[in-house]
């Protein structure tokens, strides 16, 4: 039987697709909103295994096994990426559990006046790695003016 990996409850966070920064993350703890077995968690860096541990955020438990889902969307011309948007244009589309859809983001951002795909996720690791500037995940954009 392999032991469970334990993570900080910063990497907790990111994973479950709460926080998406550090600065989120301090203020959940900053103002008590995380519990680990019923303890305020203040430390970013205190260490936690979510399948054996209960992780309260908010007044909610995390579920260890969250199935991570991507979709990707063809962002119209005239909508503003915003999250409320993009979770509508979700909404509309694909039949999701209405306490789930807050787990989701998008993975980026398009201008209003831009069309193409965007991800949506509630893998919050894959997003910060696709978006965070130290990792270098290339994008490319083509533009005809």
């Amino acid at each position: 039987m392999s032991p469970h990996k334990k993570k900080t409850i910063y990497q907790i966070l990111v994973s479950f697709g709460i926080v998406k920064s550090r600065q989120e993350a301090l203020s959940l703890l900053k103002n008590e909103k995380v519990l680990i077995n019923n303890k305020v968690i203040t430390h970013l860096h205190y260490q936690s295994d979510p399948k054996r541990e209960d992780i309260i955020v908010n007044g909610k438990k995390l579920k260890s096994e969250v199935k991570k889902r991507y979709f990707i969307l063809n962002k119209q011309k005239g909508v503003i990426t915003t999250k409320d948007n993009i979770l509508n244009t979700l909404r509309e589309n694909i039949e999701i559990n209405e306490e789930e859809i807050n787990s989701y983001s998008p993975v980026g951002r398009l201008d209003k006046n831009t069309t193409g795909l965007i991800i949506v996720t509630n893998d919050g690791e894959f997003a910060f790695k696709v978006l965070h500037p130290d990792k270098s995940v290339e994008k490319k954009y083509e533009v005809f003016v």
